[in-house]
């Protein structure tokens, strides 16, 4: 089989199989420029002349640097988000004595930029989160004394 028809099937396999575990499955914006690269290449593939291996195979590492780019990115916003939800249950569980230096050094990131990634999960800043989730908790107590007096 063709190369160029293996690479293909590398990438449009997963459109089909999307739950299949082989491949590295990624999500393109439309206005990713790997989209113009692959409809360049395939234009290119059609004209038969002998020069069009060597640019197939420029635009081919052309298109694994976007690729791998593009992974990196993804991989990148995966992991905070991660840490982001990490830190938001260790709030949780530590409510009275949280704090951005506690976070920072239970996590190891620097205080600012816990309270940027916190902030941009949850909109909320670290002292917002903790009034919530006291709130939250002081509801729960509540729910379960009994207030009408009648137990005098």
């Amino acid at each position: 089989m063709n190369i160029f028809l293996l690479f293909l099937h590398f990438f449009l396999n997963p459109q089909i199989n999307q739950y299949s575990d082989e491949y590295i499955h990624l999500k393109l914006e439309m206005s990713s420029p790997i989209w113009e690269l692959l409809d360049l290449m395939l234009v290119e593939y059609a004209d038969k002349t002998e020069i069009i291996q060597k640019i197939l195979k420029s635009m081919t590492f052309s298109l694994m640097m976007y690729l791998t780019r593009e992974h990196g990115k993804q991989q990148n916003q995966e992991q905070e988000k991660s840490a982001a939800d990490e830190m938001i249950l260790r709030i949780e569980k530590y409510i009275n004595s949280a704090s951005l230096g506690s976070l920072s050094a239970h996590f190891g990131y620097h205080p600012n930029y816990i309270y940027a990634m916190l902030h941009k999960k949850t909109g909320k800043a670290i002292s917002e989160l903790l009034l919530s989730f006291r709130v939250q908790q002081a509801e729960l107590l509540l729910k379960d004394i009994d207030l009408s007096g009648e137990n005098r």
